[in-house]
């Protein structure tokens, strides 16, 4: 297998990334995306360290053949990471990326579902201990001409001297290997679907955050709250004798162990009053796998933490104001801003489309998950009369080029008037209002937000005298009127 083939991905659209150099004499990166095909010459200028390539991984139909988990952590040795995957049995290939840190490279024999894509890929980067790695895809659903995805920087820029190079026992490989190595882990889809990261047995039941953490070793900074959190797992399946099973996994699992003062200022307050997971806090927040921990028979279950519908993907729409669509049990749901952050509304929302209403939970749990979808959320330009502020133009437009008087006295008749020496349309704001009424155009429905609109495109407003009347006019730049007749087609007479 050749490099190209190994990274197929978005063929209309690819990224580059340029080391430029400023008048201070200063070098920096600068990333463009290019929405044209990747040609033969942007994968040798890469190899040969001309211009750094980026792939999208994602296909226009939703399907991927390779992904990655992005690891920006650069106090652990690379070498350490690649003992850790290797000893959890994944099928990844990690490479030092271009700023030090760690892309992690699934390959596939075939295209599959970037939604199954992703969803395996969380979870090894979950297992490994870093659950906000960003995943490439970013996205999962198919995408359209415009929408092209995020792509990501390739390795072996360089190829004959690179430092993007790939891993394997913890030494470095050349390209040559690097294709071998790739093409021997790369798998099926039914083998992506059995393969688990290996994980500590004796914590299959539980949630899946506190198996990731003890697979890993609960670090120094993670102590406190990961001896709290494994003291409600204790509690749930050990009962009376949950302290000493506490006090084993603190030997086994925390590194270095805590202090048996620290275990017993965490067990005091759980021997007064049985408490919950924390899921909305650090450091299982972090690991948070809800779907897989509301399965697991001392996970979370049905908890006011974990919503009952599942969420999928959220978009914005950058019209102003924005529109937003979330998905939900595979409907996707229009929303505004106030739907999203308000759970009465949202519910009603739910209610009304699909017939479910999610569970209430606590705001700043909802809070959490909301931040958790915007983190990840996918943005879409749109056209300028998709807004309110477009549609209300082509209102406008319409109002001050139709009916349309030669002479000022047509005000006093509710037709504006085309000022051509001035090159500026004058009206009433009254017989504006009135026209969009009339057209079922309410979202400017305030004479103040009107004029606002008026007066982002250089209009304004002022006094002028009309047969001998002094009237208050409106006024904006002229508007090009349609000039050419429509053609119409040639209809044969009936026989």
């Amino acid at each position: 297998m050749d490099f190209p083939s190994l990274f197929q991905g978005r063929e209309d659209a690819f990224g580059i990334y340029l080391i430029e150099e400023t008048a201070q004499g200063k070098v920096q990166g600068r990333a463009y995306t290019k929405s044209e095909p990747v040609t033969q010459k942007q994968w040798t200028d890469h190899l040969s360290g001309k211009v750094g390539l980026g792939i999208i991984p994602i296909r226009k139909d939703g399907t991927c053949s390779w992904g990655a988990i992005d690891v920006d952590d650069y106090k652990a040795p690379l070498e350490t990471l690649n003992a850790q995957v290797e000893a959890m049995g994944l099928p990844l290939v990690l490479c030092r990326s271009k700023s030090g840190g760690a892309h992690l490279y699934l390959f596939l024999k075939e295209p599959i579902s970037a939604i199954i894509l992703r969803s395996k890929l969380f979870e090894y980067a979950a297992a490994l201990g870093h659950p906000k790695a960003e995943l490439f895809p970013k996205q999962t659903e198919p995408q359209s001409d415009d929408e092209f995805g995020n792509w990501i920087n390739l390795p072996y820029f360089e190829a004959d001297r690179t430092t993007r190079y790939a891993l394997k026992n913890g030494e470095p490989l050349d390209l040559e290997n690097f294709l071998i190595y790739a093409e021997e882990l790369s798998i099926t889809e039914e083998q992506l679907e059995q393969i688990k990261p290996k994980l500590v047995d004796d914590l299959e039941d539980a949630p899946p955050c506190l198996q990731y953490m003890a697979t890993v070793g609960i670090q120094p900074g993670q102590k406190d709250q990961g001896l709290f959190n494994f003291a409600v797992y204790c509690k749930l399946k050990y009962k009376d004798d949950w302290e000493k099973s506490l006090e084993d996994i603190n030997q086994t699992y925390v590194k270095p162990p805590a202090h048996s003062k620290t275990v017993q200022k965490v067990i005091k307050p759980h021997q007064k009053k049985s408490y919950f997971y924390t899921c909305d806090k650090p450091p299982i927040r972090d690991f948070c796998n809800r779907e897989l921990c509301s399965a697991r028979p001392f996970g979370v279950g049905q908890s006011e933490v974990v919503p009952k519908l599942k969420l999928g993907v959220l978009r914005k729409v950058e019209t102003e104001p924005p529109i937003w669509y979330l998905r939900v049990e595979g409907h996707e749901l229009q929303l505004s801003t106030a739907d999203l952050m308000d759970q009465t509304r949202f519910r009603k929302v739910c209610m009304e489309r699909i017939h479910q209403i999610p569970a209430r939970m606590k705001d700043p749990t909802w809070d959490r998950i909301l931040q958790e979808k915007l983190d990840k959320v996918e943005l879409i330009d749109a056209p300028e009369d998709a807004s309110p502020e477009g549609q209300f133009l082509f209102h406008l437009q319409a109002f001050c080029t139709t009916g349309v008087s030669d002479q000022k006295d047509g005000l006093l008749r509710g037709r504006p008037w085309l000022n051509e020496d001035e090159e500026q349309h004058y009206f009433l704001s009254a017989d504006l209002m009135k026209y969009l009424s009339k057209n079922k155009f309410f979202a400017y429905n305030t004479t103040h937000r009107t004029y606002e609109a008026v007066r982002r495109i250089k209009g304004g407003s002022k006094i002028m005298r009309v047969k001998g009347k002094s009237m208050r006019v409106w006024f904006c730049p002229r508007f090009e009127a349609q000039t050419e007749e429509f053609d119409l087609p040639e209809i044969e007479e009936p026989f």
